[in-house]
């Protein structure tokens, strides 16, 4: 991905907490002209020397499936992202653009072969979406031997990060008063992904002011 050096977000827990947010990622691979992309939930798997990795899984039908092992990927997070109109810039040159927040992460595919650690990640799979409902689902309610026949069904595999790139895309090239004018349009625009971008730009200015 482009990333410009104004755009550019380096700090991992950022990084790490965009992902956990926004976890229904598009992972894309490609052996030859044969490209494949799925929309699937990816987990941060944190590892004891400090680094990371992603885990998920697929339909073994899913004709991806073929390329999981030890196969180049990217794991695509799109996060919010708004249109930004010049009209709400000060007289001047100016063109349209968009603000936007996206990481893409670059590795290793390997496949999770052992039945144990496919049903431990089912198992964390359900506990990370259901955390948050008022009566959270247990993998424990459904038969044990339908679970293990549903766990054959699917290829589990891990994506040993290589490379992030991670774009923050907040106006940082322009001044700050003009800034401040896409804050206030996007707060009077008001849609959800507008309001999303005028907070994050909102961060921005204070980290410069320090």
């Amino acid at each position: 991905m482009y990333v410009p050096l104004a755009f550019r977000q380096d700090d991992k827990h950022t990084v790490l907490n965009h992902i956990r947010r926004f976890s229904f990622a598009t992972l894309v691979t490609g052996a030859g002209s044969d490209v494949q992309a799925t929309h699937l939930p990816l987990l941060v798997s944190e590892q004891s020397d400090g680094g990371w990795c992603l885990v998920g899984h697929l339909a073994a039908a899913n004709p991806q499936a073929a390329q999981l092992k030890d196969s180049q990927s990217m794991a695509i997070f799109q996060g919010p992202h708004a249109y930004i109109t010049p009209s709400w810039y000060e007289a001047g040159n100016a063109v349209p653009t968009w603000n936007y927040v996206a990481v893409h992460v670059y590795g290793r595919l390997s496949v999770i072969a052992d039945p144990s650690d496919v049903d431990q990640l089912l198992r964390d799979t359900v506990q990370v979406y259901e955390r948050h409902q008022s009566m959270p689902w247990q993998v424990q309610s459904v038969d044990r031997s339908w679970m293990a026949d549903l766990a054959r069904a699917v290829v589990a595999f891990r994506l040993n990060v290589e490379r992030v790139d991670a774009k923050w895309k907040l106006s940082q090239n322009h001044s700050e008063s003009r800034r401040q004018s896409v804050i206030e349009g996007l707060r009077r625009r008001g849609t959800p992904d507008d309001l999303a971008i005028a907070d994050l730009m909102e961060r921005s200015l204070r980290e410069v002011d320090g």
